[in-house]
């Protein structure tokens, strides 16, 4: 933490701990230790995509699938109620 906090001020920055998240991303089993007043957490959204610590795809997959599948019940709710094909 010291090291993040000494580059941080060198550069005149200062790190809002209250809003800072942190996600480690590693293949091994060693995991660093946690920065101080930062949250570690197991997922990020990052320009739409979820990015999980442990590489896997799953919640980006299933978050995808649910808003495919609620558009598509909306589509299916307009055509039942007559509107056409074309205004669609």
């Amino acid at each position: 933490m010291n090291t993040c906090l000494f580059v941080v001020s060198s550069i005149r920055l200062f790190l809002n701990t209250k809003k800072t998240k942190e996600i480690c991303v590693a293949r091994s089993h060693y995991m660093p230790w946690p920065l101080d007043d930062v949250v570690r957490i197991a997922s990020a959204k990052l320009l739409g995509v979820i990015f999980q610590e442990n590489f896997k795809m799953d919640m980006h997959d299933i978050f995808v699938l649910n808003r495919y599948k609620h558009r598509l019940y909306l589509l299916n709710l307009l055509r039942s109620q007559g509107l056409c094909t074309v205004q669609l």
